[in-house]
């Protein structure tokens, strides 16, 4: 999974803010440290965590 911002203004070109087959998710108005601090990042990486969790656990 790839949590990014387009508005990163670290990560240069915008187009090294995804990866291919990954799974990704773009938070707006959030710059690039900005993202650290962030409830709405905080979410969308909780519940990656626990979806893969979960299909991990149905695998065994």
């Amino acid at each position: 999974m790839v949590i990014y911002s387009p508005h990163d203004n670290f990560v240069m070109p915008q187009a090294n803010l995804e990866l291919p087959a990954a799974t990704a998710r773009a938070i707006d108005g959030l710059g690039h440290l900005a993202m650290l601090f962030s409830p709405r990042v905080a979410i969308e990486l909780l519940a990656a965590l626990a979806a893969a969790g979960r299909a991990a656990g149905s695998r065994r």
